[in-house]
């Protein structure tokens, strides 16, 4: 392939691939919740767009980093679409509940010597790929191997800096869930749930096929109806 037209290759697989990142993490976690990122979790919707825009021309300044950083979008974009489904089924504040209650079951050192042994493989597998290149620092394959092993270091930081923080918190029972209730009088009620009502509430919802928000209207709707 001309070299010539490596850039523009380049720019167009940029674009799909940081396109698919934002996708991706749009589709499992739109409130940013669930991001593990704790520098993207403060940044709006608005602002990741912007701040993603200038990485387009990074392929004609430097076409092998470009590759790396093209390699770890679309590892992360992957990753975070094949949960996808579970988590838009659950909804992000339930998925995180579910997080929530099997942190509680699991201990730091466990969960994080999991992932990190995780992460150590991907690293391993980019590493490898790196020292079977004859140019380093040359070859585009090295750098697109450098992609893989950023992936597997983002992992091991951002994974493990979430787990660090969400332990803490279960550690501190700052745990909390907020449910709104909307009655029939159009006032909003807000409830204050410990991690345990919740989850007593959201299985009791999930008997009626109702989300918990649903299940929480229809209990106050009935009480209302009694007392008349």
């Amino acid at each position: 392939m001309p070299e010539a037209i490596l850039p523009h290759l380049f720019c167009m697989l940029m674009f799909i691939s940081r396109g698919l990142d934002m996708l991706s993490t749009w589709l499992v976690t739109p409130k940013m919740t669930l991001e593990a990122n704790p520098a993207m979790r403060k940044v709006k919707w608005p602002s990741i767009f912007l701040i993603n825009l200038p990485l387009l021309t990074l392929p004609y300044f430097h076409p092998g980093f470009s590759l790396t950083m093209i390699v770890l979008s679309f590892l992360v974009a992957g990753n975070t679409l094949t949960n996808a489904s579970l988590t838009r089924g659950l909804g992000e504040r339930n998925h995180l509940a579910s997080i929530k209650k099997a942190i509680r079951g699991n201990s730091l050192s466990k969960a994080v010597g999991v992932n990190t042994l995780g992460a150590l493989s991907v690293m391993a597998a980019g590493i490898l790929l790196m020292l079977l290149s004859k140019n380093p620092w040359v070859d585009l394959i090295w750098w697109g191997a450098l992609g893989v092993v950023c992936y597997g270091l983002t992992a091991l930081l951002h994974i493990n800096l979430n787990l660090i923080r969400l332990f803490r918190k279960s550690k501190n029972q700052q745990w909390r869930a907020d449910t709104s209730v909307e009655c029939s009088d159009q006032r909003n009620v807000k409830l204050e749930l410990s991690t345990s009502q919740y989850e007593q509430i959201h299985a009791k919802a999930q008997l009626f096929g109702k989300s918990v928000d649903d299940y929480c209207r229809m209990v106050v709707m009935e009480s209302k109806a009694r007392l008349k």
